[in-house]
């Protein structure tokens, strides 16, 4: 008899386990499925701007803002989500941020990636917050919880510099190039970067914002700042005469028509701000010099179609079908180099 009766009391634990298991599959089924008059945006898998994700990445975002605009509730689906590295996972949370200022009465919520790792970045980043999501994720893992981010429409060199000198690797004599070339991005945003309408279909947010991603692991600090305003290539034409665009241009145009990418380059070649204000503006020339300064060191910046990388005071450039339309700088520092105070430039 005992033992029947531990037969029958085990079953019935199995029976209640399995009706809770499957009324928490179908709230979950319920909660992805699209409310009434909902847009649904399904998101990308990998967030990042290199290579074929690129256009990927560019398309979800367009997805995003065609939603926003035609919609006053929006689900972005972020299941599928299986890396968020700092350059697409920057671009990501502007885009976001650009458009909840944008349309501040919208409702936003998401279905959480299933990825854990990804879910711990959008947890610690705040992304999450930006959807009003509560998550029982714990961020734990180092390469999320050393990430720290930042956000202005201003000048504002005491939080870039509070942002960065948070890192011990960070604090050098070196690490002030780094800090150098953040505030010159900053400084760009807020003189030319919002000079024109952005072309995207949507009103013009009040503010002239910029981001600023930062973190260290054990080998590298990374940097990256983001806008979403007119890009290098259509900005530049607006700052300085063609003839000198040309002459910057030049050994990599052969008398086309500049690719973004050569834009690019032909940014990095002169230095002027649109403000004439002095002590102000070496431009990107200044984003540069951290990584002359330490071997190893790279820089990629993305704006509208193109990228160029500059390492070992050589460009590498390509360029994408789709366009950002913005900039985002990264830098990629070694922290041995950055710990090493001699050839300070």
């Amino acid at each position: 008899m005992k033992v029947a009766r531990r037969l029958r009391a085990t079953e019935r634990a199995k029976a209640r386990r399995a009706r809770r298991k499957l009324l928490k599959a179908l709230r979950l089924e319920l909660s992805y499925r699209l409310f009434p008059g909902e847009a649904g945006v399904e998101a990308t898998p990998y967030f990042q701007l290199e290579e074929d994700c690129h256009d990927h990445m560019v398309r979800f975002l367009k997805r995003l803002r065609k939603a926003f605009k035609s919609s006053e509730a929006i689900c972005v689906d972020l299941r599928k989500v299986k890396r968020a590295v700092a350059g697409g996972t920057l671009l990501f949370f502007s885009e976001l941020h650009r458009l909840k200022t944008i349309y501040p009465n919208h409702a936003l919520r998401c279905i959480p990636p299933r990825d854990n790792t990804v879910s711990q970045v959008f947890k610690h980043l705040k992304i999450f917050d930006a959807f009003n999501h509560s998550s029982r994720v714990q961020p734990v893992r180092d390469d999320v919880v050393n990430w720290r981010s930042a956000t202005s429409d201003v000048i504002d060199g005491k939080l870039v510099g509070g942002t960065l000198s948070a890192y011990e690797s960070l604090k050098g004599e070196k690490s002030k190039l780094l800090y150098r070339g953040a505030t010159e991005a900053m400084n760009n945003v807020v003189d030319h970067a919002y000079i024109q309408d952005r072309n995207d279909g949507l009103p013009s947010p009040p503010k002239k914002s910029w981001w600023l991603f930062c973190m260290e692991d054990e080998e590298n600090a990374v940097v990256a700042v983001c806008d979403l305003g007119i890009g290098i290539p259509r900005s530049l034409p607006l700052i300085y005469p063609a003839e000198l665009i040309r002459a910057a241009a030049a050994k990599i145009t052969r008398g086309k028509i500049p690719a973004d990418s050569a834009m690019i380059v032909a940014a990095m070649r002169l230095a002027r701000t649109r403000t004439d204000v002095r002590g102000r503006g070496k431009g990107l020339p200044d984003a540069r010099a951290i990584v002359d300064a330490v071997p190893g060191g790279k820089l990629y910046i993305f704006s509208n179609k193109g990228l160029l990388e500059y390492s070992n005071r050589t460009y590498t450039r390509k360029d994408y079908t789709l366009s950002i339309k913005g900039t985002v700088v990264i830098w990629l520092v070694p922290i041995k180099g950055l710990e090493d105070e001699s050839d300070i430039n």
